[in-house]
């Protein structure tokens, strides 16, 4: 009886072991159509090399920052996940960058070639 217990211990901590160290593929962040011309239009522009769109998640939806480097407002191109500009008159900036989660860079401009 003894012995069964023990193989069964074993055979759960080896399951266990097996699963948590099993590779995990991260999800590929998909740019949306909508905003593919946005970046496209930023692939061509002089000052590419300072851009960057970010997506993030805040209230359960995921959002779109666009920015460049050399832009005088920070989050004026934030987009819900549907190509809609968000409304800073609707929606609180303040609150957005305090709650806002999981922020990744799904885009950067490409480095020049040397």
């Amino acid at each position: 009886m003894k012995q069964t217990i023990k193989l069964l211990y074993l055979a759960s901590f080896l399951s266990l072991l097996f699963i948590s160290c099993e590779e995990r593929v991260p999800a590929e962040v998909v740019i949306p159509a909508w905003l593919q011309p946005r970046i496209e239009e930023l692939e061509s522009s002089e000052h590419c090399n300072i851009c960057e769109v970010q997506r993030s998640t805040y209230l359960e939806e995921h959002y779109f920052h666009v920015y460049c480097g050399h832009w005088s407002c920070m989050y004026c191109e934030v987009y819900h996940y549907d190509g809609r500009l968000v409304d800073w008159e609707e929606t609180s900036l303040t609150d957005f960058l305090e709650n806002r989660t999981n922020l990744k860079i799904i885009w950067e401009c490409p480095q020049p070639e040397e």
